[in-house]
């Protein structure tokens, strides 16, 4: 039973985010796919809502995924954890409390993967999961040479390899992308434009009721 973490700031979660889960479930063949806040990532100078509203959006938008929502999950432990939120202290922990059998991805984005010599002990990150990288097209892979050496040395293209065996592979993948951020989307409230299509309805409102990004 595969599991897949998809870490991101959420801040706030819209449909893109959504969708990119449920399409990373089919795609990926995953029996479950955890959303996971970051409390405070080491490469962000802060976040605009508090880890409690954050958790709340998400937790309110995931009551939309229909027929994926019980394959859907949210793993709040970042938030929980003092200091600064690194994703090998993360896989470590879930890697404990999986076994080492259990197939494991961490999802991250080619813009991400790019900056990935920033990250710590990020030679050690296949030790416990694979890496599945989604490419965009509007922000390609542009990484240095020791990384994309590496990236490419551990390189599986196909995904009965990637199951088969609990960590190790870096993975690509291309999602269908929709044109929104959460940066877009604070921009929108701060200047009153309409949000329709682009957040849950239960998000919108959790937005407007507790005068978020304003």
């Amino acid at each position: 039973m595969s599991l897949a973490l998809f870490g991101g700031s959420f801040d706030p979660p819209h449909r893109g985010h959504l969708q990119s889960a449920q399409e990373l479930l089919a795609e990926l063949h995953c029996e479950q796919l955890a959303l996971l806040p970051a409390a405070h990532s080491p490469l962000k100078s802060g976040h605009f809502s508090h880890p409690h509203d954050r958790l709340k959006m998400l937790e309110l938008a995931l009551q939309e995924c229909g027929d994926s929502r019980g394959q859907l999950t949210l793993d709040s432990r970042e938030l929980h954890r003092s200091g600064r939120s690194y994703t090998i202290d993360t896989l470590r922990e879930v890697r404990a409390e999986i076994g080492d059998r259990r197939p494991l991805y961490w999802v991250m984005g080619s813009d991400s993967a790019s900056g990935l010599d920033q990250w710590k002990e990020w030679p050690r990150l296949l030790k416990y999961s694979h890496l599945v990288v989604i490419d965009r097209a509007e922000q390609p892979l542009a990484c240095s040479s020791t990384i994309e050496a590496w990236l490419d040395s551990h390189r599986c293209y196909k995904l009965a390899q990637l199951q088969a065996s609990p960590a190790g592979y870096v993975y690509h993948c291309r999602l269908s992308q929709l044109a929104v951020s959460s940066t877009t989307l604070r921009e929108k409230i701060v200047n009153g434009a309409p949000l329709t299509g682009w957040l849950s309805k239960r998000v919108a409102d959790y937005i407007e009721t507790h005068s978020l990004y304003r």
